[in-house]
């Protein structure tokens, strides 16, 4: 339990740093995002799949209208694309948060 609770704690924070209005830390968040992503698609986890389809999904979306994020727009979209093809798949949380937007 212990572990599960420091996993979520990370996964969190990974994704809250895609909206930090510093740049380095955005590009590690992407890092890290990505690799969150290649997790949720190999595992079989239905929670993961939610949080990775909403809220990182989410999370990149608000990260693109940072100016502070600029020299980061190129992997953003790189991982929201990830996630949207990736992980619509297994969740629809990514086609509902792109609905949202029209």
């Amino acid at each position: 339990m212990q572990h599960q609770d420091a996993a979520s704690a990370a996964l969190r924070i990974g994704i809250e740093a895609l909206e930090w209005p510093d740049s380095e830390s955005v590009h590690k968040a992407i890092v890290f995002c990505g690799a969150v992503v290649n997790i949720a698609v190999l595992g079989n986890e239905p929670n993961l799949h939610e949080v990775v389809g909403k809220d990182m999904f989410t999370a990149a979306l608000r990260g693109l209208t940072l100016a502070s994020n600029a020299s980061a727009q190129a992997e953003l979209m790189g991982l929201l694309r990830e996630i949207y093809v990736r992980i619509s798949a297994q969740s629809s949380a990514p086609r509902q948060v792109s609905a949202c937007l029209l």
